[in-house]
């Protein structure tokens, strides 16, 4: 019976050692896929700063740094994701101006609910880069979010050029920003999400589903 004992409880140990050692690895992914974004970002919009200078419109540019700053302080201070982007999408407007129309529907119970950083961040610029730049008009991004019991559903719905030219899983556009996103999303909640990508005619559309964790809770 000692013995018996003896080897349960360094069992039980050896399980706790494995499913701690098994959490620090999915932190350590996850801060590695997030940290892997923020260049990606950082480079596209310094990017567009050059650009906005190398056109003589020294104004625009001045302001995409302002408002560039005042993201990345609020990527440290502010903790809503759906915020976030409505402060990076204000930085894409005045690189684009009336070519780039924005609408926002969010239900009032998802916006009191927590979504993990920078996991929008590359869909909507995926829709931007893919969808909206290379219309000669522009288009239209919509970003809706609901919550139904326990699941929060986003969706990033743009206008695009030929959405016959996306493969089935959006990987040869998309690139880094979907397979980041699906890395994340199977990190943070292992078979309880679920990530969407549908098509139709001049329209590209990413649906997450997440269960709901609150401010007090969130990944």
């Amino acid at each position: 019976m000692y013995f018996g004992i003896k080897h349960y409880q360094a069992l039980e140990q050896k399980q706790l050692q494995l499913a701690r050692s098994e959490a620090l690895a999915n932190d350590a992914q996850l801060r590695a896929l997030r940290y892997q974004l923020q260049p990606h970002f950082l480079f596209n919009t310094l990017n567009t700063v050059s650009t906005l200078v190398l056109d003589d419109r020294k104004q625009d540019a001045r302001k995409m740094i302002s408002r560039l700053a005042e993201l990345l302080r609020n990527t440290i201070e502010a903790p809503e994701e759906l915020f976030l982007i409505g402060q990076y999408l204000a930085i894409e407007q005045v690189r684009f101006g009336d070519r780039l129309r924005v609408t926002f529907d969010h239900a009032q119970e998802a916006t009191e609910v927590n979504v993990p950083r920078l996991l929008l961040q590359p869909l909507v610029e995926n829709a931007i880069r893919h969808g909206i730049a290379p219309r000669p008009e522009g288009g239209e991004i919509l970003i809706s979010s609901s919550v139904d019991h326990d699941t929060l559903t986003v969706r990033v719905l743009n206008d695009c050029p030929d959405p016959a030219s996306l493969d089935a899983t959006g990987n040869r556009r998309m690139g880094i920003g979907i397979a980041n996103t699906k890395s994340r999303l199977e990190n943070l909640y292992g078979k309880n999400q679920h990530l969407e990508i549908a098509r139709q005619p001049g329209k590209f559309e990413v649906t997450i589903s997440v269960p709901v964790h609150h401010p007090d809770g969130a990944p």
